[in-house]
């Protein structure tokens, strides 16, 4: 690739904003040292790496290369035998073999809950990761010998943890013994401070310089000032020669440990060097899908013809400058305005001439062609949008800007000629040469001679040529030559300001005089320099503005249709799944409908058997008969009457009144009371219970098991007492209708709970939540017992004495179940 190319083009420059990206020192060597490639398989596989990681990370995954260290130089000490490194040197191989396992871990399919997703979905990053080979002992080896901090822990050896307790044990000593000394009255006057200090490795105590004969012992040092002389009594040297004799030892084993965790590394070189490797290269992987994320950029679609179709491509110095950086687990940028360009280039014709005014946006519009072609070939994903096709360009010249050299006596013109004379030798039918003002520098009649022949010539070989420039005749030349095409940056003349979008197909104005009046020009010179402009230059460029607003009026109606046709496709996916919804909903129901069926014949039979056990126990005219009996026929009414229940069936023919017949919703047997009425409707008596049931629901089979039966259900009608059809009351304040409030107050304790009783159910069957029990303040003792028994009961949900507006303790609130 030219070296100029990557220069002009700033590409060091997004290497660095690469690097910034990367975890680890490898990683930003690797992005440093990146450079496109030519060969189609390996810029598609590093695409699709990114693409892999990418989506890998969007999915939620998370993980780190925080641990990953650079420790090349560590690696090559211990190719040399003997070497034995230092702690914290152990601690960094710890750290990269920790990462390289937790990778490998991430993406490895063995390992994962769905063993095909990694290698299924993943595969590159499966296929890079998997060679990392795990060295768990040499991890847990080093962790169990050095400490965050570098230090060699006591549990790194038995005999290093034994030698630093005798060590500690005779320190201690030691320091008792000194203490002694220092604390002795005797000595009170000689010493200098009651300290110990350390001198030479060696404990010993501060004495005055003129009292250094009163104790006995090793004079180690001297004070600058000569008052102090440092003195290791005779009564600590031998256990000063023992201590400094354990901490010798103590050195020995440590390096024993050390050369050991080394040998265990150094017999895994080959293997830890490749880990370290791979590490490098998913790092610079990562860094490029960090970026991906920041800058909202896409995988291109890739080819080797020469054709490029860039959709709302964005410079990524742009991006840098107006957009923040991306959080890498939530990859949504707050974008802030930057106008994208829309280019293509290489089938229907090969050189693309960009016209338009100064600062419209020519020169980036270029470098943005180039630096994305070069991002692509690098293996990074471009900011661009979806379906975007990049060319793969093994030669890209850029001859762009001021390359003026005063020390080499080069002009602008000069430059310009040197650079195009490279292009010009080498350029081919795989070349992308981009000129950025072909011809200017000179005398404008010979500058559009000779890039008139330049560009002729560029075209001639098939190079992929995008130019621009001001002069009106190359204009006038792209649109008559073959293989050539026309482009303008827009123009508004409204506003007198550029657009900064490009319109293919048509030639662009300069707008010099327009631009030269927005910045304050005065209006009689803008004049003059109107009758010095050719007629036929101000009637090509009169032609080229009426093109450019019928282009924009074109285009303003397509985005019309275009956003109508949104809000259609939208309001056609919102009524598909609306009625998606609704089909979901329908299926929902049906099937809540079955069960709750299913639970109202649970229930039933649930009530039914306790009820036939609580009337076993009692005689029919117990009042818990009746209230059982209250709530089976509840029962039987609500399955009844469930429209979930009834299945259609021919009507019975000869019906009799009196006759049994058999409900099989409820698995009970009744008496006939009415023929069927026009709507086909009868009466049927079921113990105490009337109900009106169409015909069909009855049948002449009979399956009732016994055990199931209350004594009520098996005695002939004609025998059941009148009393016992009818349901006991409670005189309610509003006679012929239910209160929800219960009046106790003068009644005895045992009527009051059967009232109560009686009134909870009857309050429930009617739906009620809400009641009030009325129980007067006295002496609580009636309060007491309605407490008591809703306590107890399970129709009760919650209950409160009143507020003061309620009645006050007068009245308890209950919510029933």
């Amino acid at each position: 690739m030219n070296d100029h190319t990557l220069q002009v083009l700033e590409f060091d420059k997004i290497l660095a904003i690469l690097a910034e990206r990367t975890s680890s020192p490898l990683g930003k060597e690797l992005a440093h040292q990146s450079r496109p490639s030519t060969d189609f398989e390996t810029v598609s596989q590093r695409l699709k790496e990114v693409t892999e990681l990418k989506k890998f990370i969007s999915a939620g995954e998370n993980f780190s290369l925080t641990g990953l260290k650079d420790i090349r130089s560590s690696l090559e000490k211990l190719k040399i035998e003997g070497t034995i490194l230092e702690p914290r040197e152990l601690l960094d191989i710890a750290e990269t073999l920790g990462t390289a396992r937790r990778i490998k871990k991430i993406f490895s399919a063995k390992l994962m809950a769905d063993r095909s997703a990694t290698a299924e979905k993943f595969p590159l990053l499966y296929k890079l990761t998997n060679p990392l080979v795990v060295f768990k002992e040499i991890e847990e080896k080093i962790e169990q010998t050095v400490d965050s901090s570098g230090e060699i822990l006591d549990k790194a050896s038995r005999k290093l943890s034994q030698l630093r307790r005798e060590k500690e044990r005779i320190r201690e000593k030691i320091q008792e013994k000194l203490t002694a000394v220092i604390n002795s009255p005797k000595n009170k006057k000689i010493i200098q401070e009651p300290i110990i200090t350390l001198r030479d490795e060696r404990y010993c105590i501060p004495v005055k310089a003129e009292e250094r004969t009163k104790i006995k012992g090793i004079v180690h040092e001297t004070s600058q000032s000569g008052a102090t002389v440092f003195i290791e009594p005779l009564t600590t040297v031998e256990l000063n020669n023992s201590l400094r004799q354990c901490g010798l030892e103590e050195k020995r084993e440590i390096q024993k440990i050390l050369n050991e965790i080394c040998q265990l590394v150094r017999f895994n070189l080959a293997e830890i060097s490749q880990n370290l490797n791979i590490l490098a290269e998913f790092d610079l992987i990562l860094a490029k899908t960090r970026l991906s994320l920041d800058w909202k950029c896409v995988e291109p679609q890739l080819n080797t013809q020469g054709y490029i179709s860039l959709k709302n491509g964005r410079h990524p110095f742009l991006i840098q400058e107006k957009e923040p950086r991306a959080d890498y687990q939530n990859s949504k940028v707050a974008a802030k305005k930057v106008i994208p360009l829309n280019l293509q280039i290489g089938q229907d014709f090969t050189t693309l001439m960009i016209t338009g005014p100064n600062t419209g946006g020519k020169t980036v519009a270029l470098k943005t062609i180039g630096i994305l072609v070069l991002m692509t070939q690098t293996g990074m994903h471009i900011p661009a949008g979806e379906d975007s096709e990049i060319s793969l360009f093994p030669q890209i010249f850029a001859d762009i800007g001021d390359e003026q050299s005063i020390e080499e006596s080069l002009s602008t013109f000069s430059s310009h000629l040197r650079n195009v004379k490279d292009v010009l030798k080498e350029a081919n039918s795989q070349s992308l040469v981009l000129l950025d003002e072909i011809g200017v520098g000179t005398d404008p009649e010979e500058g559009q001679a000779l890039a008139m022949a330049i560009l002729e010539e560029l075209t001639l070989r098939q190079c992929r040529v995008i130019a621009t420039t001001h002069y009106g005749t190359l204009k006038v030349f792209a649109h008559s030559k073959p293989g050539m095409q026309n482009a303008a940056m827009e123009f508004d003349r409204t506003t007198l300001h550029p657009t900064y979008r490009l319109m293919m197909g048509v030639p662009g104005g300069s707008y010099a005089l327009e631009i030269a009046q927005r910045l304050g020009i005065p209006i009689d010179v803008l004049e003059k320099a109107k009758g010095f402009v050719s007629s036929e230059a101000i009637h090509l460029d009169e032609l080229i503005a009426k093109l450019e607003e019928s282009i924009q009026e074109g285009e303003k109606t397509r985005w019309e249709v275009n956003q109508k046709s949104e809000e259609l496709t939208t309001l056609i996916s919102q009524y598909e799944k609306r009625m998606e919804t609704i089909r979901e909903e329908e299926k929902r129901i049906k099937e809540r409908a079955k069960e709750e069926g299913r639970k109202i014949l649970e229930e039933t039979k649930r009530v039914s058997q306790r009820a036939i056990e609580e009337i076993k126990k009692q005689p029919p005219s117990h009042p818990t008969v009746r209230k059982i009996e209250r709530v089976l026929s509840e029962e039987i009414r609500k399955l009844v009457n469930s429209e979930k229940l009834k299945v259609p069936k021919k009507p019975l023919k000869d019906l009799k009144i009196g006759e049994k017949l058999w409900l099989e919703s409820v698995k009970r047997e009744g008496v006939l009371l009415t023929l069927p009425n026009s709507q086909g409707k009868v009466k049927v008596q079921i113990g105490s219970l009337r109900l009106d049931l169409s015909a069909e629901e009855l049948s002449r089979q009979s399956v009732r098991p016994r055990a199931f039966s209350p004594q009520i259900f098996q005695r002939p009608l004609e025998k059941v007492e009148e009393d016992e059809l009818e349901t006991s009351s409670v005189n309610y304040e509003n006679e012929g209708s239910f209160s929800p409030e219960l009046h106790l107050i003068g009644k005895r304790v045992k009527e009051s709970v059967e009232i109560l009783d009686k009134y909870l159910d009857d309050a429930q069957l009617k739906g009620i939540s809400f009641i009030k029990i009325v129980h007067g303040k006295g002496k609580g003792i009636l309060r007491a017992v309605v407490k008591e028994a809703l306590a107890k009961d399970e129709r009760v949900k919650s209950f409160r004495l009143g507020e003061w507006n309620e009645g006050g303790s007068g009245v308890t609130v209950v919510e029933l179940k």
